[in-house]
């Protein structure tokens, strides 16, 4: 996501990790209240409902990008010898960590 490494330059790695947590925090909040309360006493079905899980998703994701520029940006410059490591390291625990949140 360019807009997340542009703040990662621009104001650092904790600045966008705070973002993102965030902007995850958000999505993820909007999708509880879109599958419980908005859905339950509300009757949010169909379209809007689909809606409200796209967006959800996409600030979810949004933010997810913010988190993986600010730990890939920070581990390079931490270990400027082994860059091409720490990039595969991080990438490879950041896949697993997604098919691992899929099967649970």
């Amino acid at each position: 996501i360019a807009i997340a490494g542009f703040v990662v330059d621009a104001y650092g790695g904790v600045f966008a990790a705070r973002i993102g947590a965030t902007l995850i925090g958000t999505g993820y909040l909007g999708l509880w209240l879109v599958a419980g309360p908005l859905h339950d006493h509300f009757g949010l079905r169909g379209t809007g409902a689909t809606a409200a899980v796209c967006a959800c998703c996409l600030v979810w994701g949004h933010g997810s990008g913010y988190l993986d520029s600010a730990s890939i940006t920070v581990a390079i410059r931490a270990f400027p010898a082994c860059r091409g490591e720490v990039v595969g390291c991080l990438k490879s625990l950041y896949g697993l960590a997604s098919s691992l949140a899929v099967l649970f």
